[in-house]
């Protein structure tokens, strides 16, 4: 798996992001973990959905979260950006 190629090199942690299918993550000394995509509404435009996904993680991941819960967290933000059909999302588009 690809996880494990790059864990091999290194890292101590890696996230897959497997685009409508969802995401995965796995750790030196944890499982592959995949995480089915978050459920949409609407799916019309994907423009700014790969850099929320990586905010949303690497935010969960300075505050102290595990990297399931990262995952999580990053595909939240994605999937509101998709939602919002503007490739951002502001206080009112339901992250808090």
């Amino acid at each position: 798996r690809i996880a494990e190629r790059v864990l091999d090199h290194g890292p101590q942690q890696v996230i897959v992001k497997l685009g409508a299918d969802g995401a995965a993550d796995q750790g030196q000394h944890e499982p592959f973990v995949r995480q089915p995509a978050h459920k949409l509404q609407c799916a019309d435009a994907t423009i700014g959905a790969g850099d929320g996904f990586n905010g949303g993680a690497l935010a969960a991941l300075a505050t102290g979260q595990s990297l399931s819960a990262a995952v999580d967290a990053g595909q939240k933000v994605a999937s509101l950006i998709v939602q919002s059909g503007r490739g951002v999302i502001g206080w009112g588009d339901g992250l808090n």
